[in-house]
């Protein structure tokens, strides 16, 4: 029983360790692309308004 108990923590220790790398990128890359997007709406935003402002 002990053995089974610890062979299954090590199998599921190992499937953990293989996982986190492939999952980690995904991750920072989601973020990355979302502070991207808040750029470049701030940039346009930015845009609108001084060609908004030089035609008064």
């Amino acid at each position: 029983m002990k053995n089974s108990v610890l062979k299954v923590g090590m199998i599921a220790s190992l499937v953990m360790a293989m996982a986190i790398p492939a999952i980690v990128p995904n991750v920072i890359f989601a973020q990355a692309d979302v502070r991207q997007e808040d750029r470049l709406a701030d940039r346009q935003a930015d845009h609108h308004a001084d060609r908004d402002g030089r035609g008064r």
